[in-house]
């Protein structure tokens, strides 16, 4: 079996089968690895996505004018409303984003006197001030008041309770406003299914407490928290169970090809507009493989969400999902930003625990234990088998948390190869999380 043999197709920006090359999104400038010595064994998995014209603001206008199951979006927006907009944080592609809110002003004619712009920041940090206006650049951000969410905010409104009873509560700014949008993109994700719909509110703008319920212990080691199925979903539905309690008027989810340009828009009622869009982003991410490997090379789809190692453990549940038992994955992950330091994620990961012994605590957890979520997936990843990490991290932070380092992707290859005696089958999964394989049965 060649390099470029693969069964779901090839993808013109990252092969080139003549010199036994790839390249793999890592950082802002990717990473190119020469797989000379190892391309009889290699299997590269992807989908190209579909070879469409970059969306206009034009084609954004006639998704608003024809939104799915809500009146045209000229109709629901007065000059003198309070708008309340809520756009993905920085982790997430800003360039979608900007294009989004520039089409949406254009579309209404005016920038309501009263927006408000709420980045969904979830559990993460607020942002800077500088992060801000990198993020939406200052032109955009001088015509209206952003606000970075803050989980732990005095201020947050009471909106009801889960079936369970724990409290959900959500920003101010959101709860309050005489009209609510909710802006983001539609791609996998590993516990939810695809991003977008109920998750742009719940847990992107909840309080800590609504978060840990969602991200809760049981919640995630639901089977039915994977990639993929957005219905049957355990974590999905807690997100829309949450988010029905202050649902958001409109909703405005896109699609974005690999240079994260959108390719479709989805608008209208914020649960049907976004399983039309599900549907849609399933044919461009899912493939099928006939079987598993023992070692995986993937990635974390490059800038922007390999900017950290928290970020990182989405790329490393893809590659799971095709790494044979024992096996080993590669993650090339930049990690610009570190674990990030001082998180509770670098916390709980250098702790003296055990594997073993760190999962039954975290199992124990009754909901104040943050991040816990992405180190009881990162765990459940390396009971499968070895993670080796190509990063800026260096060998040492690499190691306290519990990975192996390799200083390249060919060098943790050499390695591996060469303990199988020279013999061994690779799979590329070069867009790591954008990609959702499936193993035949």
């Amino acid at each position: 079996m060649g390099l470029f043999s693969s069964r779901s197709g090839e993808n013109r920006h990252i092969l080139d089968g003549m010199a036994n090359r790839i390249h793999l999104p890592y950082g802002r400038a990717g990473l190119t690895v020469d797989l000379s010595p190892f391309a009889a064994g290699c299997t590269v998995i992807t989908k190209e996505p579909p070879q469409r014209p970059t969306l206009t603001a034009a084609d954004l206008h006639r998704a608003f004018d024809h939104p799915i199951q809500v009146r045209p979006l000229r109709e629901l927006i007065r000059p003198d409303d309070a708008l309340c907009i809520v756009t993905s944080d920085g982790t997430r592609p800003c360039k979608p984003m900007r294009f989004l809110l520039h089409g949406l002003f254009d579309y209404l004619g005016f920038v309501p006197g009263r927006t408000t712009v709420v980045t969904g920041s979830g559990s993460h940090r607020p942002h800077t001030e500088a992060e801000l206006d990198d993020l939406f650049g200052r032109k955009l951000a001088s015509q209206m008041a952003i606000v970075s969410h803050d989980s732990r905010a005095d201020d947050l409104i009471h909106v009801g309770t889960f079936l369970d009873g724990t409290p959900v509560t959500m920003n101010r700014r959101y709860v309050e406003a005489d009209r609510r949008i909710v802006l983001g993109h539609i791609e996998p994700h590993f516990f939810a299914g695809y991003t977008g719909g109920a998750k742009g509110i719940a847990p992107a703008i909840c309080g800590i407490e609504t978060i840990h319920r969602i991200h809760s212990f049981a919640a995630v080691d639901d089977r039915s928290s994977a990639y993929g199925d957005i219905e049957d979903n355990h974590s999905s539905s807690l997100m829309r169970e949450a988010a029905a309690l202050a649902p958001p008027d409109f909703l405005i989810n896109c699609i974005l090809d690999w240079e994260q340009n959108p390719m479709a828009v989805f608008a209208g009622q914020y649960i049907e507009a976004h399983r039309a869009g599900v549907r849609q982003a399933r044919q461009w991410s899912e493939v099928v493989v006939d079987r598993r490997f023992p070692i995986v090379v993937t990635s974390n789809s490059g800038h922007p969400l390999d900017q950290n190692l928290y970020q990182t453990v989405k790329g490393m549940e893809a590659a799971l999902r095709i790494v044979a038992t024992g096996g080993t994955i590669v993650m090339a992950s930049e990690c610009a930003k570190g674990v990030p330091s001082g998180s509770s994620f670098e916390e709980l990961l250098t702790s003296p625990m055990t594997n073993e012994t760190l999962l039954a605590h975290l199992s124990n957890d009754t909901g104040t234990i943050d991040d816990r979520w992405q180190v009881q997936r990162l765990l459940r990843t390396l009971a499968a088998g070895r993670i080796m990490l190509v990063s800026n991290l260096g060998r040492e932070i690499t190691e306290r948390c519990r990975l192996e380092y390799a200083a390249t992707v060919e060098e943790a290859l050499l390695r591996l190869v060469d303990r199988e005696s020279g013999q061994a089958e690779i799979a590329i999964l070069a867009h790591g999380p954008l990609i959702i394989p499936h193993v035949k049965r």
